[in-house]
């Protein structure tokens, strides 16, 4: 079954949840390929986020929120981003009131910050990683804060389809708000960091 296919079928499930009893879930996975399709080993853009998957009760199609409707995403993410969002989990609320954070992380020396325009969000800070690991007999590495930008700013971006069927928005790192910025909304809203 071809790429479009399959993504045709999930569109079409996507079609039929009801987001008052939908199972939902998330997992960490490449922003430009969110089902895995492709061997994304040599994509200098490919970074990893946070996908976000919706299904009927006792279906075994996963319909990743790009996938699916508006209204059904809306509805769904509504109802359920108290335990999707960022931090979600971490015993911080959202970054201020009504915000939160999306991490994109890559190991490649990043060229933009990107997001994916069917499930970006305009109150959600996108913050941009750069993972650097020690290929030595000690492993180890360290990540570094390359900025980060609002959803709603990201929305105003160009946008471009990577190669792998999604349109996302992007901006280049150089334009990207500085790392410092986001930790100190950080530790206002939170007194820590």
């Amino acid at each position: 079954m071809s790429e479009h296919e399959q993504r045709a079928i999930r569109k079409e499930a996507g079609l039929n949840i009801d987001p008052e009893t939908a199972e939902m879930t998330w997992q960490h996975g490449s922003g430009l390929d969110p089902y895995g399709l492709h061997d994304l080993t040599h994509e200098k853009d490919d970074y990893v986020q946070r996908n976000y998957f919706a299904r009927s009760p006792g279906s075994e199609v996963w319909v990743w929120f790009g996938d699916l409707p508006d209204k059904i995403r809306d509805a769904l993410w509504e109802k359920h981003k108290s335990r999707l969002a960022y931090p979600a989990g971490s015993g911080f609320g959202p970054l201020p009131p009504g915000h939160d954070i999306e991490i994109n992380c890559t190991s490649k020396r990043p060229r933009y910050l990107i997001a994916a325009r069917e499930v970006l969000r305009p109150d959600a800070a996108y913050n941009l990683v750069y993972l650097k690991f020690d290929r030595g007999p000690s492993g180890g590495g360290q990540a570094e804060m390359m900025g980060w930008e609002w959803g709603r700013k990201l929305l105003t971006a160009p946008v471009k389809d990577f190669g792998y069927g999604v349109l996302s928005h992007y901006i280049p790192v150089r334009e990207l708000r500085p790392a410092d910025e986001l930790r100190m909304l950080v530790e206002q809203a939170y007194g820590r960091a």
